[in-house]
């Protein structure tokens, strides 16, 4: 059995369970989304304080944490290029958010982390046709070199990861030619980028009720369901 060396962190989307779920001993990944939550519960003032705490344990351990960037980060980073605006956009603190993502991307990641030569980690996951438009037909490279053309086009045109760039869909519809930002659970069942293959997509943005594998895929957008009677029930991936 291989021994378990990351703990990778779903949507925080404002909420301070990260606290309870950080592990010291391995190295924790951030999947994105750190604003916009579901509930009026969460001020504004405790999102940022959040995110800033987040960052500021990057920062204590450098090694061992990494961030990675969520379409609830996309929007606020391009409000003055396409001026996309998903669902909760907070348009009273959207400068104050860009500012704050902007000053502290020197510590993210990029948009995709590969572990080993089994899993890749990013917000939404890697379809086949959103991968085809950018880079060309997907031939079996490795999964680093997949994360490190994904991270350089970030780093060139963020807007490759936009919903406008990609074409427009229906939320609850097939959209395999969306981002790694944006990409839905069943449009990766038809249509993943390592069909055939034995590496496994690591991602959250779409809410599901506990964590689990189906088809090589792992969805672990689970946060907003803490167990209640079952303490077992596992809130991070441990892998």
């Amino acid at each position: 059995m291989n021994q378990i060396s990351h703990n990778i962190i779903g949507d925080i989307h404002g909420r301070d369970i990260w606290k309870q779920l950080v592990d010291d001993t391995l190295i924790n990944v951030f999947i994105g989304d750190f604003f916009d939550p579901y509930t009026r519960r969460i001020p504004f003032e405790e999102c940022m304080r959040n995110f800033t705490e987040i960052v500021s344990y990057k920062k204590q351990h450098p090694e061992n944490t990494v961030l990675l960037w969520g379409n609830h980060e996309l929007h606020y980073l391009l409000r003055n290029e396409l001026r996309e605006r998903y669902s909760r956009f907070d348009y009273e603190n959207a400068d104050a958010i860009g500012e704050a993502l902007e000053e502290n991307s020197c510590y993210f990641s990029g948009i995709a982390y590969s572990i080993g030569d089994k899993y890749l980690v990013t917000h939404a996951g890697v379809s086949r046709y959103w991968y085809m438009k950018w880079f060309g037909a997907y031939h079996g490279q490795e999964l680093s070199s997949v994360a490190q053309d994904i991270n350089n086009l970030w780093d060139l045109n963020r807007a490759a990861f936009s919903v406008q760039a990609n074409g427009t869909f229906p939320y609850d519809q097939d959209s395999p030619t969306q981002s790694p930002l944006w990409v839905r659970p069943w449009a990766l069942e038809k249509h993943n980028l390592f069909e055939g293959t034995a590496y496994i997509q690591v991602f959250g943005h779409t809410q599901c009720s506990k964590i689990s594998e189906h088809n090589r895929l792992i969805c672990i957008d689970c946060l907003g369901n803490v167990p209640r009677g079952n303490e077992n029930t596992p809130l991070t991936l441990k892998i």
